[in-house]
């Protein structure tokens, strides 16, 4: 039996669009094929080939973004990194969990992180599992998937807990505003479990639904905080069903549009026990659980609280677009990475974050009016460039290469890149060295996080 599918969808400009697919069982041929035109463009072309039951598939990601069927949305999947005696292996997907095998005793490291590319929703878990996006990274490592659709339909920050869980922020994939994210709460938190222990995750629980929009998240003594505009939300499991019976909003006060340059976080500091998180130059209003007022503007920047929410206070702030994520070094200093730093031309920078630092964007000084200057420029670790970065986490374990061990890990969400930073010391503060881990040749991926799991 052979099943074909047929799509049309006539574009913005009146030039039709046509999706083509021929699907037999024995897998003999299989092609997509798309003919676009539009003010939209998408571009889609897929050849799998090979006898039934074996993986000789040579894909390329399928994208339907904008396409008015919704069984024809862009899907996402995770990828993992796993290392042998012999061979380092990626494994990557439409999101990104890499894990890391080292020594016989297969010791594991998790490096996770998200990328959006296409998958197509008639394609077999098979055929999605060989679709692993060509790539140049180092030669003793390998690129293999950890999960894709249905676990994950569009991930964007992760967390392991202390049983090897991963959650994720995982989208709905729609462009709402803030009025309509909060009408519809179309988000969610998955937790995902890998239980024969294979470096491959078999199984996802909606652990929280019902969601603005979570970004990041940080599992401590048994509950889950998640980043999700207007807050910091506590998420707990009471009875280990897989679902959170337990929210508590426990700062709340960040403003948001719904294009993601809001609360990202939150991340626990090695030494001092709070939660730090970022927030972009949306607009705040933050108070204590008293109601004292801590601080009102406009400014964006980094805050932090303890775990049940008291003594909030603000860490840094300034002028910049969009502080993403931050990571601690043994020491405890904060190193974080800011899209739109620099303006005219662009520069996304990766900082010291150093406590009550207000760190200027010279083009926005109005939002930081009511703010004592630090001095009268801040220093800047390293500049980018127009990259768009997004994830970030320090590289501790060294099991990829003990060289890389303290080396920052960078995820640029507009260049399909995974970088590496080696800090230099620099009198008071750092310079830095950028290095290309990963580089995926396909201009419709984004990777948006990454993360180590030793």
């Amino acid at each position: 039996m052979v099943r074909q599918t047929f799509l049309s969808v006539i574009g913005e400009s009146g030039v039709k669009q046509t999706f083509l697919s021929v699907i037999g069982e024995s897998g003999v041929k299989q092609t997509f094929l798309s003919v676009f035109g539009g003010r939209n463009r998408q571009e889609c072309l897929c050849h799998f080939g090979g006898e039934h039951g074996k993986a000789n598939f040579k894909p390329n990601y399928l994208g339907f973004q904008n396409c008015s069927d919704p069984e024809y949305s862009e899907l996402i999947s995770v990828y993992s990194i796993v290392t042998t005696p012999s061979k380092t292996r990626f494994m990557l997907g439409r999101d990104w969990a890499r894990r890391v095998r080292r020594s016989a005793l297969a010791r594991r490291t998790w490096v996770a992180l998200t990328l959006l590319c296409g998958a197509a929703p008639w394609i077999s878990t098979e055929a999605r599992a060989a679709q692993v996006p060509g790539a140049v990274f180092p030669a003793d490592l390998e690129l293999i998937v950890a999960a894709a659709p249905p676990l994950v339909t569009h991930p964007i920050m992760v967390c392991f807990d202390d049983r090897g869980r991963l959650f994720v922020g995982d989208a709905a994939g729609l462009n709402l505003r803030r009025k309509e994210l909060e009408e519809q709460l179309p988000n969610r938190v998955l937790m995902l479990e890998d239980r024969d222990d294979d470096g491959v995750f078999d199984r996802s629980t909606v652990f929280a639904d019902k969601m603005t929009f979570p970004q990041g998240a940080a599992w401590l003594d048994g509950s889950l905080y998640v980043a999700s505009p207007p807050g910091i939300w506590k998420l707990t499991d009471t009875n280990d069903d897989g679902v959170a019976d337990q929210r508590e909003m426990i700062v709340g006060g960040f403003d948001y549009d719904g294009n993601a340059a809001d609360v990202h976080g939150p991340f626990l500091h090695p030494t001092n026990g709070r939660l730090y998180w970022c927030h972009g130059r949306k607009g705040h209003k933050v108070v204590q659980k008293d109601g004292t007022l801590v601080h009102e503007g406009k400014a964006s920047g980094i805050w932090s609280c303890r775990p049940d929410g008291s003594e909030v206070q603000w860490h840094s702030l300034g002028s910049m677009d969009n502080p993403v994520e931050v990571d601690f070094t043994p020491e405890g200093d904060m190193f974080g990475v800011v899209n739109l730093y620099y303006n005219q031309p662009r520069g996304d920078t990766l900082m010291l974050w150093l406590y009550g630092g207000v760190y200027e964007l010279p083009d926005q000084l109005a939002v930081m009016a009511d703010l004592p200057l630090s001095r009268e420029r801040m220093p800047v670790v390293h500049n980018y460039g127009h990259v768009a970065v997004s994830g970030s986490t320090f590289y501790r374990s060294g099991a990829m290469n003990p060289e890389w061990k303290g080396d920052m890990l960078v995820t640029f969400f507009n260049t399909q890149k995974v970088v590496r930073t080696k800090l230099i010391p620099a009198g008071s503060t750092f310079t830095a060295t950028e290095h290309e881990l990963l580089k995926i040749n396909d201009p419709d991926v984004h990777l948006t996080d990454v993360i180590e799991d030793a």
